[in-house]
């Protein structure tokens, strides 16, 4: 497996090429401090063929996996599917603090990165109301804008 540093000064990341870099995953994905607790989006297309294993080494690498499968095209890059990821991970019990990995490309990669950028801007509180049919409240993190000098 080959390694390539993008450089962004504070923001560089890797980038891992290679055949089967599957088998390093754990080993690479602790190396830039991923989370333990992880849920892998997926297709069907690449995800018969790669998950079970991806699935196996984030495993072997001591992380807590769930696995989303989302149906094959472009006309599921929309609100709906990443609102069906919202709810997957809500129910699961995921907070800002975990992580999503995108085992696939396109829409996969798409849908999965705006999934984290969004799931990581809601602060989540578990409800306990006995009155409430929804036991979990959303609500978006307060942004401040940034004042220029």
């Amino acid at each position: 497996m080959n390694k390539i540093i993008v450089g962004l000064a504070e923001r560089s990341y890797p980038i891992w090429i290679g055949q089967e870099i599957y088998a390093d995953l754990g080993l690479a994905l602790d190396e830039v401090n991923f989370p333990n607790k992880v849920a892998v989006v997926t297709n069907p297309t690449v995800g018969d063929l790669y998950c079970n294993q991806v699935v196996d080494e984030l495993v072997q690498s001591g992380r807590q996996v769930d696995v989303i499968r989302l149906p094959d095209g472009e006309e599921y890059k929309t609100i709906a599917t990443l609102e069906e990821i919202f709810d997957v991970l809500i129910d699961r019990h995921f907070d800002r603090y975990c992580g999503l990995l995108a085992l696939g490309g396109g829409v996969i990669g798409d849908i999965a990165g705006f999934a984290a950028a969004g799931f990581r801007l809601c602060k989540f509180r578990r409800l306990f109301s006995p009155r409430l049919t929804v036991p979990w409240e959303v609500k978006p993190a307060s942004i401040t804008p940034v004042e220029k000098t």
